[in-house]
């Protein structure tokens, strides 16, 4: 794996999420990685690191994380089922603006998986 791969889903991890249903508007016209995230209610004193449900590449980041409200993936459908219970409120999204980020054969994939721990579970097509 390219040392750039690495870097640019590192800063993916540790990037602060922001809200889906508010911060959208926010979200650059740009090429980049992208994940969507689902928090959890929790007691006041626990520490809860939402977990990344997805991850994907895109020419138009804005753009794509609109069509996950309307398209047919899996991703797609989670995302409109949770915008039609409760708004999309526990909904997460952060990204990366990166120019030319197309990794080849699910690179960022596998580097999430050794350093989250799990693999993304609605990214289906490299497992």
């Amino acid at each position: 794996m390219s040392t750039s791969v690495h870097r640019h889903c590192k800063s993916l991890i540790d990037k602060d999420w922001k809200s889906y249903a508010n911060d959208l508007p926010q979200v650059p016209r740009s090429q980049g990685i992208c994940a969507i995230g689902l928090s959890q209610p929790s007691p006041p004193d626990a520490v809860y690191v939402p977990e990344i449900l997805f991850v994907g590449q895109t020419s138009d980041i804005h753009r794509r994380f609109q069509e996950h409200k309307c398209q047919n993936l899996a991703i797609d459908q989670f995302v409109k089922d949770q915008f039609r219970v409760n708004g999309g409120e526990n909904l997460l999204i952060k990204w990366v603006e990166k120019p030319n980020s197309r990794y080849p054969g699910g690179e960022c994939l596998n580097f999430m998986r050794k350093e989250l721990g799990y693999f993304p579970p609605y990214n289906l097509r490299y497992r």
